[in-house]
């Protein structure tokens, strides 16, 4: 390996080209780091969970980061843009995990999603008149675990020739 650091065991993802965002349900909104709020129709907060804070990205495969940024800091909510935005998750920074490994903060993150989705048929036919889509707009940014360092660099190559923006490594014990 050409790295002091073997990345074995380590989990690898996509680097999106979204907006980093947080939901922060006690004031239901999401927000920048710098909390500043990012303004979202309801039909896509009611869809996140009551109690945990998640933290990932808004993302939209047609749109780039400077539309993406733009549409979601506009007051005025513009539903038919936001239906092909996705909420793509990576931690929940919840107080109470704080001690806990990113393995375990991943499982738990896991099961609130899988929680949180099964509103969604419930949200689509309340909001039917806005042709939401079939599949849930919040998904767990995938993360699989690195077996050498060429399983690394081939992850990496593949996401770059589709024109990705690159990966994100994370220590399993982190």
């Amino acid at each position: 390996t050409p790295y002091k650091i073997d990345p074995k065991g380590w989990y690898i993802s996509e680097k999106l080209d979204g907006v980093r965002s947080m939901w922060i349900p006690g004031c239901n909104m999401f927000a920048s780091r710098s909390m500043k709020e990012y303004f979202i129709p309801n039909w896509f907060k009611e869809l996140m969970p009551d109690k945990c804070m998640l933290d990932g990205e808004f993302y939209n495969k047609t749109l780039n980061f400077q539309r993406l940024s733009g549409v979601i800091r506009r007051k005025q909510i513009i539903n038919k843009i936001f239906i092909n935005f996705t909420y793509n998750v990576f931690d929940i920074p919840l107080e109470e995990l704080v001690n806990k490994t990113y393995t375990d903060r991943l499982k738990i993150l896991k099961h609130v999603v899988k929680v949180c989705n099964t509103k969604w048929p419930m949200i689509r036919n309340k909001y039917a008149d806005l042709n939401l889509p079939k599949r849930s707009p919040l998904r767990i940014v995938p993360q699989y675990v690195i077996k050498d360092f060429n399983y690394a660099y081939k992850f990496y190559k593949k996401i770059i020739k589709r024109n990705g923006e690159g990966v994100i490594l994370r220590l399993p014990n982190s």
